[in-house]
C-alpha cells in the first residue's frame, strides 16, 4: 500500500501543470490597419503633433544657419548677443512660435479646415497669428518672418494631406514630425541605423522641455 501511494504521488508531480511564470507569453505587438492609421494621422491631434513638431525643426534649422559662419568660439557669445538685442532666448523663441503655431492650426481646423487646402488662403489666414507685437522679436531671433512661419504650417499641412504636392512652392517635411504621429512604430528598430539619413539639428516635439 505505501509503494502504492509514493507511485501515485511522483505520478502527480510528474504531471503538475506548469507554473504562472511558465504559463506566460509575449503578447504580440498590435498594429493598426491602413485605414485607422489614416484616419488618425489625419485627426486634428495628429496633424497638430506633426505640423508643430515640423515648425519646431524648421526654426532650430534657421537659427543654426544664423550662427554657420561664426567660429565655434565666437558661437555662445554671438548667441548672447542676439538673446539681448531681441529679447528672448533661442529655446524661449522657439516655444512661442511653436504654441502659437498649435493654436493657429487648432482655431482654423476648428472653424473652417478647408482653407488650409488653398495655399494662398490658409497663408493669409495663417500668417494673423505670427503677425503680431509679441511674435515679432521671437521670430527674428530665430531668423523668420510671419509670412515664412505661415507658409511652412500650410507646406507641412499639405504634404501631410497630400494635397498641392507636385506645386513646386511646397516644402517637404523633414520627417521630424513623424517620430510623434506613427501609429505603428517598429517594435525592433535597426540597432544600426545610416547616420546620415533624415539628420536634423532638432527632432523633438513641439512639447516644452522635449528638446535634449
Amino acid at each position: 500500500m505505501a509503494l502504492l501511494v509514493l507511485a501515485v504521488g511522483a505520478s502527480s508531480i510528474l504531471r503538475a501543470p506548469p507554473t504562472n511564470a511558465l504559463r506566460l507569453r509575449t503578447v504580440p505587438t498590435m498594429r493598426v490597419s491602413a485605414a485607422d492609421e489614416q484616419r488618425m494621422l489625419y485627426s486634428e491631434t495628429a496633424l497638430s503633433a506633426f505640423i508643430s513638431a515640423e515648425m519646431r525643426h524648421f526654426c532650430e534649422s534657421k537659427m543654426a544657419e544664423l550662427g554657420q559662419d561664426e567660429k565655434p568660439e565666437e558661437l555662445a557669445q554671438r548667441e548672447e548677443q542676439r538673446d539681448q538685442l531681441y529679447g528672448t532666448s533661442g529655446p524661449a523663441a522657439v516655444d512661442l512660435i511653436c504654441d502659437t503655431t498649435e493654436h493657429a492650426f487648432k482655431e482654423l481646423h476648428k472653424s473652417d479646415a478647408s482653407v488650409l487646402s488653398a495655399l494662398g488662403s490658409a497663408i493669409t489666414y495663417l500668417r494673423e497669428y505670427f503677425k503680431t507685437d509679441e511674435l515679432a522679436q521671437p521670430l527674428a531671433r530665430v531668423g523668420l518672418t510671419d509670412y515664412e512661419a505661415a507658409h511652412h504650417m500650410t507646406d507641412m499641412y499639405m504634404s501631410r494631406r497630400d494635397v498641392g504636392v507636385g506645386f513646386a512652392r511646397i516644402l517637404q517635411p523633414s520627417g521630424a514630425g513623424n517620430d510623434v504621429t506613427n501609429p505603428n512604430p517598429d517594435p525592433s528598430p535597426n540597432p544600426n541605423p545610416d547616420p546620415n539619413a533624415n539628420a536634423s539639428p532638432g527632432q523633438a516635439s513641439c512639447t516644452r522641455g522635449a528638446r535634449a
